[in-house]
C-alpha cells in the first residue's frame, strides 16, 4: 500500500500526497532557502528526515481514520539523524523534533523526545541518506550564535514543509497556485523617484532643504558596502522615504532579496505600508505585507515573508528571531540578504538590548543582511557603524512646560484644548484617549472631535487621518485626540500640540507633529502632567528618566547633549539582559528563550473586524468551509485589531472563533466595534489585576453604536 503524508475529507486515497512525493519536495524546497546562508546540505537533510514518522503503522491508521491516537511523528526522523551521527545531529534534531509543536530546551530534546524508541522503532526507513555535513564555519565557537542558525535551519524546514502543504491543498481544492510576487529593485527605484519628485515640487522651504539632504545623503550611501548604517534625523526630515530609497538602491547594488521595515508599534505598520504602497506599488498593493499578529497560531496560513518588502513591528521581528514555535520561526530565513530599516530604534526595550544587538551583529555578518538604524534622537551603538547622516531641524516649535507640578485634570486639559481652532492632544493610554475626548464633548456638546487610537483597526484609522489631513489642508477647525501612534511614521502638520510628560526623545516625537513643514514662526508645543501612569515598560522608563534630568536642570528637548544625558540615564538604571537570554541562548535552551522574550507581558490576540465587502466575502467563506489561506490573512491584517489576552477573554461570545487549533482566527461581531473608538475593553482601574476582576462586565461603547459594515 501507498504511504501518506496528508489526506482531504471527500478525496479519493488515489489523490492523496503519498510521504515519497512529499519528503522530496520539502527535501529541495528546504535545500533551497538554506543556500542562502551557507547550509544547503543541512536543509536537504531536514526535508527527507523530517516526515519519517508518518512510515509508521500508526500514523498511517490515523490518516486513513482508523484511529484517533496521537502519534509523534516528528520525533522518529530526529532520533534516526541522533543514532547515526550523534551530538553532531543535534541542530538537525531540533529542526525535525519541532518542525510541528516547536522547538524544546536541550535538555528536553535529550532526555524526553529522542529517546521515545516506540516511536523509531514503528517507522520505516529512509532510504539513502547524505552524509551529514559539516557545521558553517561561521558558528564556529567565538564566531557565530549556535542558536540562531539553529533557528534558521528550522525556518527552512517548517517554510517549505508548509509551502508544500499549501500548494497540494490548493491543488486537492482545484484553486490557483499560490502567488510568488518578485523583487525588482530597478523598477522601485523608478517609481519611489517619480514618486517624491512629484510630491517635491510643491514644497519649499528650510524643512524640504533638509528633505533633500538626507534623501542625498541616503542615495549615495547606498552604492557603499553592506553592513550596519545610522540615519539620524528630527522628525519631518524624510527618514521613511529616504531610508527606503537606500534599501532600495542597495539592494540593487548587492543582490538583496528584499526590504523589511521594522516599526516600533502596530499603528505605525498600517500608514507606512499605505505610504509606501501608494509610492511604489500603487496597482499591486499585495507586493507590500503589513505584519504583525494575526495568524502567529496558524500552521498553513503562517506569514513565511516571501513578498518583496515587508513592514512589521518591533515585536513581531525581534520576538520572531528569538522564538522556538515552529509558525514564528517560518519567516527567518526570509531575512538573510535583506535590507532592515529599524525605525525608531530608540525604543528598543533596554532589558533586551544585549541579545538583540547580538542577533543583529550576527544577521549582519553572516546572513547577508544590511542593517539601518532610523531615530530622530539616538541610533544604537553598535561596533562598525556608518553614519548615513547626522541632521539637525531648524527650530520649528516653542515648548511650554507645565506651570504646576501637580497632574491636570481631563476637565481642565479640555477647557485648554478647545480654545484652539486646530490641535492635537497626545496621550498615554486608549483608556485616556476616550476619557479627553468625552471630556471635549461635554464642553462642546458635540462630537466633532477625531479619536485615534489602537483600538481602531487600519482601515478605520486611516480614514480618519485622510479627513483630518483634509481638514488642516482647508484651515478647518480640527481637533484630535491621540495615543503615542500618531508620534512616528505619520506626515502630519499642526500649529498646536498638546503632550503628557515622559521620555525626552517621546516628547521630541510628539513635537515633530507640530508646525511640521515649518510654515508658521514657530508652533506651539504645550507638555501636560497627566492624571495617569504611561503604561510599564519603555513609556513609564522614559518618564522616569525625564524626571531625573528636570531636577538636574533642561531646557531644550531637542539638544543632542540632552539625548545623550537621558539615553545614558536610561541604561545606566537598566539591565541590558534583564531575562538572561544570553545566558539560556548558549544552552540551547529554545523554549527557554522564547518563554523569556516577551517584549509586550500577557501577549496579545487579533480580532477581525468585519467591515468592507471584500472582508466580509472572506469570512463568509471561512465560515463555510473552514479552510485558511496565508492571501486570505493577508488581505484580512488592515482589519484586525490586537487586544491583551485578558481583555481577549472579557471579549467572551463578542468573537466567533472559526478554524481548529491549528488555524484559528478570532472574528468580532460587527456590533461591537464603536464607529468612533472601535473596539473598548472596559477594565476597572481600581483594581491591581483586572484580568481576575469578576465584578466588571465587558462593556462596549454604546455611543452611536452603529457597525461600520455599511462603510
Amino acid at each position: 500500500m501507498p504511504v501518506y503524508a496528508r489526506s482531504k475529507e471527500g478525496l479519493s486515497p488515489d489523490r492523496w500526497q503519498t510521504l515519497p512525493e512529499h519528503s522530496r519536495n520539502v527535501s529541495a524546497l528546504a535545500g533551497r532557502f538554506a543556500s542562502v546562508f551557507g547550509s544547503a546540505d543541512w536543509g536537504v537533510l531536514a526535508g527527507l528526515l523530517h516526515d519519517l514518522g508518518k512510515d509508521s503503522p500508526e500514523f498511517q491508521a490515523r490518516i486513513l481514520g482508523k484511529s484517533q491516537a496521537s502519534w509523534d511523528h516528528p520525533a522518529a526522523g530526529a532520533m534516526w539523524a541522533h543514532r547515526r551521527w550523534g551530538v553532531k545531529a543535534i541542530p538537525l534534531a531540533f529542526a525535525i523534533a519541532g518542525h510541528h509543536g516547536g522547538m524544546e530546551d536541550l535538555s528536553s530534546l535529550q532526555n524526553e523526545r529522542l529517546r521515545k524508541t516506540e516511536i523509531l522503532g514503528s517507522s520505516g526507513d529512509p532510504g539513502p541518506v547524505p552524509d551529514l555535513p559539516p557545521l558553517p564555519g561561521y558558528v564556529a565557537p567565538g564566531k557565530g550564535r549556535l542558536d540562531l542558525w539553529i533557528r534558521m535551519l528550522a525556518s527552512c524546514l517548517v517554510d517549505a514543509d508548509r509551502l508544500d502543504a499549501e500548494d497540494w491543498t490548493r491543488r486537492a481544492d482545484r484553486r490557483d497556485p499560490r502567488r510568488v510576487l518578485e523583487f525588482d529593485p530597478g523598477k522601485l527605484s523608478g517609481a519611489l523617484k517619480t514618486y517624491l519628485d512629484g510630491i517635491s515640487k510643491d514644497r519649499h522651504g528650510p524643512i524640504q532643504d533638509l528633505r533633500l539632504k538626507v534623501l542625498e545623503a541616503c542615495r549615495r550611501a547606498a552604492e557603499e558596502p553592506q553592513g550596519h548604517f545610522s540615519l539620524m534625523a528630527p522628525t519631518g526630515a524624510g527618514k521613511t522615504f529616504s531610508s527606503v530609497d537606500f534599501a532600495i538602491r542597495h539592494a540593487r547594488k548587492h543582490a538583496l532579496r528584499r526590504i523589511i521595515y521594522v516599526s516600533p508599534y502596530i499603528t505605525i505598520t498600517d500608514q507606512t505600508a499605505g505610504a509606501l504602497r501608494a509610492a511604489l506599488s500603487p496597482e499591486d498593493p499585495e507586493a507590500i505585507l503589513e505584519h504583525h499578529s494575526l495568524e502567529e497560531k496558524l500552521e498553513l496560513g503562517a506569514e513565511n515573508w516571501d513578498v518583496p518588502i515587508i513592514v512589521t513591528t518591533s515585536v513581531q521581528f525581534y520576538e520572531s528571531l528569538f522564538s522556538s514555535g515552529a509558525s514564528r520561526c517560518r519567516k527567518l530565513h526570509n531575512i538573510a540578504k535583506s535590507v532592515v530599516i529599524l525605525d525608531e530604534c530608540q525604543l528598543i526595550p533596554l532589558k533586551f538590548m544585549d541579545p538583540i544587538k547580538d542577533v543583529l551583529k550576527d544577521l549582519v555578518a553572516h546572513y547577508g543582511v544590511t542593517a539601518v538604524y532610523a531615530s530622530a534622537t539616538q541610533p544604537i551603538n553598535v561596533p562598525g557603524l556608518r553614519e548615513i547622516v547626522r541632521a539637525e531641524a531648524p527650530k520649528r516649535v516653542k515648548v511650554i512646560w507645565p506651570e504646576k507640578k501637580r497632574p491636570e485634570s481631563w476637565k481642565s486639559l479640555a477647557e485648554k484644548v478647545v480654545r484652539h481652532g486646530q490641535v492635537l492632544a497626545i496621550v498615554h493610554r486608549r483608556k485616556d484617549a476616550r476619557d479627553l475626548t468625552a471630556a471635549i464633548d461635554a464642553l462642546t456638546g458635540d462630537a466633532s472631535t477625531y479619536h485615534l487610537s489602537a483600538g481602531m483597526c487600519p482601515v478605520h484609522r486611516m480614514n480618519v487621518l485622510g479627513e483630518i489631513r483634509e481638514k488642516l489642508k482647508r484651515k478647518e477647525p480640527c481637533r484630535v485626540v491621540s495615543t503615542q501612534l500618531i508620534e512616528a511614521g505619520v506626515d502630519i502638520d499642526f500649529p498646536v500640540v498638546y503632550r503628557a510628560m515622559a521620555g525626552i526623545d517621546t516628547l521630541a516625537q510628539a513635537a515633530g507633529r507640530c508646525n511640521r513643514e515649518g510654515l508658521l514662526e514657530y508652533g506651539l508645543f504645550y507638555i501636560y502632567l497627566a492624571p495617569t501612569a504611561p503604561p510599564p515598560g519603555v513609556l513609564a522608563n522614559g518618564l522616569a528618566a525625564t524626571e531625573g534630568l528636570l531636577r538636574e536642570g533642561i531646557d531644550d528637548i531637542f539638544d543632542p547633549k540632552v539625548h545623550a544625558r537621558y539615553f545614558k540615564a536610561l541604561q545606566e538604571a537598566s539591565s541590558l539582559d534583564a531575562a538572561g537570554i544570553q545566558r539560556d541562548r548558549e544552552k540551547l535552551a529554545m523554549k527557554t528563550v522564547n518563554d523569556g522574550f516577551k517584549m509586550i507581558e500577557g501577549g496579545m490576540v487579533s480580532v477581525v473586524i468585519p467591515i468592507g465587502p471584500e472582508n466580509q466575502m472572506i469570512i463568509k467563506r471561512i465560515r463555510r468551509d473552514g479552510t485558511i489561506y496565508r492571501e486570505d490573512l493577508r488581505r484580512l491584517q488592515p482589519y484586525s485589531v490586537s487586544v491583551l489576552d485578558y481583555e481577549f477573554k472579557r471579549l467572551g461570545s463578542a468573537v466567533e472563533r472559526f478554524g481548529d487549533e491549528k488555524n484559528r482566527i478570532n472574528i468580532l461581531r460587527p456590533e461591537c466595534y464603536d464607529s468612533r473608538f472601535g473596539v473598548v475593553v472596559r477594565v476597572p482601574i481600581s483594581s491591581s489585576d483586572p484580568r481576575t476582576s469578576s465584578d466588571e462586565e465587558l462593556l462596549l461603547d454604546s455611543r452611536k453604536r452603529k457597525s461600520l459594515v455599511s462603510n
